[in-house]
This record gives structure tokens, C-alpha cells and sequence, in this order.
């Protein structure tokens, strides 16, 4: 988490794609075949919460503010369409 948090080594980012898709295999491209129209950041995000990571980890994560991914979890939910009664975390467990 260190090193993805400094984003001291260019390759980080591409080194957690590969690492988290060996533990869940194919996620993102089952979650872009439901959802084609998330963007690289929202499926990164899909990924920390399928991690069961929280908003404040997200943030501080992607030194982004909490406000940011709280939009960005409000925008994966609207293209997602889910119904305000959907947990997505659960919603993304299940994919």
C-alpha cells in the first residue's frame, strides 16, 4: 500500500491490476461487460471496494479527497443504475 500510495515506482499501478487480477480473475472485464461505460478510474475504484476497502483508504490511496470518491462511488452507482436499496459492495462481490 505504500508504494501504491506514493506511486514511487511508475510500474505500481499496473503491478496491483495484475496482482489483483490473479485473486479475482477476470473482474474487470466482467464488471466492463455489465458496465461498459466506467472509466479506468471508476473500475480501479470497483477494485479497492471489492477489497472491502473504505472511502477514507480509497482517498488516501489515490490522494484524491474523500468528497472525490464519494462522487465517483455516486457515478459508478448511476451508470450501474442500482437502486438507492443496493449495497455496491455486495453488488461488486457478486460480479
Amino acid at each position: 500500500m505504500h508504494d501504491l500510495k506514493t506511486e514511487s515506482r511508475k510500474g505500481t499501478w499496473k503491478e496491483f491490476d495484475v496482482r489483483f487480477e490473479q485473486v479475482h480473475q477476470d473482474f474487470s472485464a466482467r464488471l466492463l461487460v455489465q458496465n461498459p461505460a466506467l472509466s479506468p478510474s471508476e473500475i480501479r475504484i470497483c477494485s479497492f471496494l471489492r477489497l472491502n476497502m473504505t472511502t477514507k483508504d480509497i482517498a488516501l490511496l489515490t490522494n484524491r479527497s474523500i468528497r472525490t470518491v464519494e462522487n465517483t462511488r455516486n457515478n459508478i452507482r448511476a451508470k450501474m443504475k442500482l437502486q438507492p436499496e443496493v449495497n455496491l459492495v455486495s453488488h461488486l462481490l457478486g460480479i
